[in-house]
Formats: structure tokens, C-alpha cells, sequence
């Protein structure tokens, strides 16, 4: 199940005696939602199966009365299930391995439907993770495994105590609470995770992952709209991250604020995401800080400062997000010793090797674009330049201030003729009138 998902006319629901797995779930992201969005039925009009079960709810109360389970999934049923036929497999000294993989699960489960109270040992291994997970249809290697820790019920979620997962030479540990669905609302939970190579796992996660070893360690706190990160360290291949803040759950993210240091050798890591993109972006070192933010209207950029290989950036304010990006208001400050080194990224061949930089600041309104100054230097040359660019088009009722200066046989690129070394000034403004200059 999930929000949107529906095989059931809502007008069903309301004719019957509607039963589900777990009430919260069922309004949520179940068949009930839909119903219940649309007022037909309450909340409270929805019965646990488990009452029916148990003898405390009498269930269906005659043969013209209608009935309607909503399952939704619910994992610790699943493992309560799971629990009971291990114990009667106890019992009766049989199926306690299947092939050579073996399972034990020690403990109690507490009182159905909730199952508050129950304290669980379980410990699973086996020779050969691939072929439990075909039995899924989930692609896995073919490694030896192992899943052993403590999990417990607990008002609000379940708690996981010295869960260790051992996949090959792949360990991840798990310790703290998950939320009840589907919010996860109160989750705190610690992760410390080693993998030499995250590839092997691409087809398990659904994703593709880079073929370099990773390290992992942090914790994550669920709150009502967002998930704290209490400084997760991360490190893959030489190429490290620290991230703390939190990231918001609503649309967009909004209410994520994020603080982000992360640095390496280069950037090829991220092709497995971003595919062919990754080979418009320079080779080199990098280095990257700064604060991030989520707004509903905006992204707020603080103190960022990028370094990739000798270019420097900075860039501070807030990025709209609404059409022709209005409300951005952003100061930057780029420079370095080569401009040609963009040409991979920009796609300008033409480039010169020369020195640069560029600094200012500008803001992009609903109907304009005003830059408060805007410095540039390559080689030779500088200029300056401040103004008001429109939105319309043909861009009428532009005007900016211009002054610039420098050689000119430094222009030779962008000519197709040879042109003569002598100084160059320019200085004077420009506007656009009702189509005129």
C-alpha cells in the first residue's frame, strides 16, 4: 500500500464492515483512505482483525452483513507469525533449517494486535544470500550472511538493540527506535555500516551504486515533518562528507538545513547517478562547504564555498523558486588561474588560458533581472558593469552602466581576423527604448 493507491470504490467501504490489519495504516496509505478523505466512513468506523481474533470483537454478525479486510502490511505481524511456527517446529523437532540456512528466534511476543511487550532474540544465517532473495525477486550476491541482534515492541515503534548484519565482508549495525508507519514519527536510530564494494548491492537497493568502498556512520531522529542528522559522517573510496541538520519530509523538501563539508580526489563517483553529465565536469580535487535550506519559496545558500582543482567560488544569499527563478538575490565570487578549464563543463571551446575572476551581486524579480555590480577580469582585460535587464521581450526598458578595458588583440578569439595590440577603453551606459538602442 501507499498514499494514492486504490483498488476499491470508496463507495464499498461504506456498505460494509470494513476490518484492517492495522486501522492507522489503512486511513493513511491504505484502501480506506480514500473513503475516509471523501467522508463516507471515520476513522473509528474501521475494526482490527486482531479484535476479531482474539474473541474481543464478534466479526461478521450475519449472513447479509458485507465485509471488507483491508491487509495493509504489517511487518511485526509477519514476525510474530514467523515466531509461532518456529516455536511449533521446536516443539515437534522439525523444520528448523531450511537447506543449509538456519534461523532461531528466542523471546515473547505481548498481547495481539499490537504485540506491546514483545522482547525477540533472532538469529539468521546461511551460505548464500542470493538464493533467499530470488525466492523475493530481489537481486543479491551470492554470499555467505548472517542477521542476529535484539528487537523489542514498544509504545510508538520497535526498538533494535546490537542489530549486526553481515553480508560477506559487508557490516552494517543497527541500534535504536523505528516509529510506527506511516510517519515514522519518533524514530531515533543509530548506523554504522562497512562495505568494500557497494556495487554488488545495486539490484538489493534498486539503485546503482559506486564500485568503492564505503563507511558510514550516523545517527537519524524522525521528527513529525523532518529527519535530524546528528552529524553522519560518510566516506567513499578517499572522497569523505559530513552532513548534519535536517532534511525536510513535506513537498520539496521544505524545512530541510543542512550544513555540508565534503571533499575527494574528483567527481567521477557520482556517474552511476548522473550518467553521461559527469563527463562535463572538470577532473580535479574538490572541496565543498557550506549551509543549505529549504524554504517554500526559495533556496537559502550560506557561506558555500567550492573548490575544483584551482578554482575557487563563493556564494551567499537565496535562489527563488518560483518561474525565471524570481527571488533569487545572490552575491558570488568565482576565480582561478586557467578559464579554459570550464570549456569541458560550459561546452566553449574557445576559452582562454588565462587568468580569472568574477564577482558581484544581482537579484531576479518578477519582471526584471537587477544587478547591483558585476565585476569580471580574464587575462588582460576587466569590466564592470551595473544595471536593470527586463524580462520582456527584446528585453525593452534594459539599461546598464558598462566600463571595461584591456588589450585588444586579447579579443582575438572570438574574431575571425587578427586584430592589433593596442588598449582598448569602454565606458558608458546602454539602454533599450521601444526596440532602439
Amino acid at each position: 500500500d501507499t498514499t494514492g493507491k486504490q483498488e476499491v470504490d470508496p463507495a464499498l467501504l461504506a456498505r460494509a464492515t470494513v476490518f484492517a490489519d492495522e486501522v492507522a495504516q489503512s486511513v493513511s496509505i491504505g484502501e480506506a483512505q480514500h473513503a475516509v478523505a471523501a467522508g463516507l466512513i471515520s476513522e473509528g468506523d474501521i475494526r482490527q482483525i486482531g479484535a476479531v481474533i482474539n474473541g474481543t470483537d464478534a466479526g461478521r454478525a450475519s449472513d447479509e452483513e458485507i465485509t471488507l479486510f483491508d491487509g495493509t502490511g504489517v511487518g511485526l505481524q509477519d514476525l510474530a507469525v514467523a515466531a509461532a511456527v518456529v516455536d511449533i517446529a521446536i516443539d515437534k523437532g522439525v523444520a528448523i533449517e531450511v537447506g543449509e540456512n538456519r534461523a532461531s528466534i528466542d523471546g515473547a511476543i505481548g498481547a495481539l494486535p499490537d504485540a506491546i511487550g514483545t522482547d525477540l532474540r533472532v538469529d539468521a544465517s546461511g551460505p548464500d544470500l542470493s538464493a533467499l532473495a530470488a525466492l523475493a525477486g530481489i537481486e543479491a550476491p551470492a554470499e555467505r550472511f548472517r542477521v542476529a541482534g535484539r528487537v523489542l515492541r514498544v509504545g510508538g515503534g520497535l526498538r533494535f538493540e546490537e542489530i549486526e548484519a553481515r553480508v560477506g565482508a559487508a557490516v552494517v549495525e543497527i541500534d535504536g527506535t523505528l516509529g510506527d508507519p506511516p510517519e515514522r514519527a519518533g524514530s531515533d536510530i543509530i548506523v554504522r555500516a562497512r562495505v568494500p564494494d557497494p556495487s554488488v548491492y545495486s539490484g538489493l537497493v534498486g539503485q546503482p551504486l559506486p564500485a568503492m568502498p564505503l563507511e558510514l556512520d550516523g545517527r537519524l531522529r524522525a521528527r513529525e515533518t523532518t529527519v535530524e542528522l546528528e552529524t553522519m559522517d560518510v566516506r567513499l573510496g578517499e572522497n569523505t562528507a559530513r552532513i548534519a541538520g535536517r532534511v525536510g519530509t513535506a513537498g520539496g523538501l521544505a524545512g530541510t538545513d543542512l550544513r555540508v563539508e565534503t571533499a575527494g580526489p574528483g567527481l567521477s563517483w557520482i556517474e552511476p547517478w548522473i550518467g553521461e553529465t559527469a563527463s562535463r565536469i572538470p577532473d580535479g580535487a574538490y572541496r565543498v562547504s557550506g549551509g543549505v535550506a529549504v524554504l517554500s519559496d526559495a533556496y537559502l545558500v550560506r557561506d558555500l564555498e567550492v573548490r575544483l582543482g584551482e578554482i575557487e567560488l563563493t556564494a551567499d544569499g537565496r535562489v527563488g523558486r518560483a518561474a525565471r527563478l524570481a527571488g533569487t538575490e545572490l552575491r558570488l565570487e568565482a576565480r582561478g588561474p586557467d578559464l579554459s578549464f570550464l570549456a569541458t563543463a560550459t561546452g566553449i571551446d574557445d576559452l582562454p588560458a588565462e587568468p580569472f575572476s568574477v564577482s558581484g551581486a544581482a537579484g531576479i524579480g518578477v519582471d526584471r533581472t537587477t544587478i547591483e555590480r558585476l565585476d569580471v577580469a580574464v587575462g588582460g582585460w576587466a569590466a564592470s558593469s551595473s544595471g536593470t535587464l527586463t524580462h520582456v521581450e527584446g528585453l525593452s526598458g534594459s539599461t546598464l552602466q558598462v566600463e571595461a578595458r584591456g588589450p585588444l588583440s586579447a579579443l582575438e578569439p572570438f574574431a575571425d581576423r587578427a586584430l592589433p595590440d593596442i588598449p582598448l577603453i569602454l565606458s558608458g551606459a546602454i539602454a533599450l527604448v521601444g526596440g532602439a538602442y
